[in-house]
């Protein structure tokens, strides 16, 4: 067994070693693959010097999640150099090259069951930042369209639910799979959004009993 790490970059290393084994597992054998003891077996470690970084299988995935959120935020605010898009499409595009380069990920994010709180005070700084990049685009496009919005939270959950529920559909290939079709159907639901925008139809307040992030 390899000694235990003394220092906080060797703890660093060991950590990473497991997130980089944990999705290689899992890209292998898929989510149901992946154990404690599968993991230890990839990293040539012991199972007990993981559960010294993640105490169960429930914490080693929210773990890679996090990270992944981490990058999915990255990723939506580099989009902001595509001037020729509007906002809404872009972080659409954004956020589909990003599911399709690594679908495997993308399902951990969004279909597997994780103990991660969302839309809470507990809710980790890298949701909460994948979530600023997709309000960001969708106050971009109600600013350019004049329009000040009542609720740009309920907004921003309305348009990640929509750009999620395509992209969920085009992995699984239940929708058409010629080419380019996922994106002209991101084209499509941004370019809806963006005229319901300029047509003045978001301005209005949330109805009683709604409540804020």
């Amino acid at each position: 067994m390899p000694p235990k790490p003394r220092t906080r970059s060797q703890q660093a290393d060991r950590r990473q070693l497991i997130l980089d084994q944990t999705r290689r597992l899992a890209r292998e054998a898929g989510w149901d693959a992946v154990a404690i003891r599968a993991v230890a077996q990839h990293t040539r470690l012991s199972a007990p010097s993981l559960y010294e970084l993640f105490p169960s299988k429930g914490a080693l995935l929210a773990a890679v999640a996090r990270d992944r959120f981490a990058e999915l935020a990255q990723s939506l605010a580099s989009s902001d150099g595509d001037g020729d898009l509007g906002p809404l499409h872009r972080s659409a595009v954004s956020y589909w090259c990003f599911a399709r380069n690594d679908p495997t990920l993308y399902d951990l994010m969004s279909d597997q069951r994780l103990e991660l709180q969302f839309a809470t005070g507990k809710t980790p700084a890298a949701l909460r930042a994948g979530f600023a990049a997709l309000m960001a685009a969708v106050t971009d496009a109600a600013r350019e369209a004049a329009v000040e919005l009542a609720d740009s939270e309920t907004m921003t959950e309305a348009w990640w639910a929509t750009i999620r529920r395509v992209v969920s559909l085009a992995l699984s290939r239940r929708v058409r799979r010629q080419p380019r079709h996922a994106g002209q159907l991101l084209k499509l639901v941004a370019d809806t959004l963006t005229a319901g925008l300029r047509a003045g139809r978001f301005d209005q307040p949330t109805p009683a009993g709604g409540r804020s992030r």
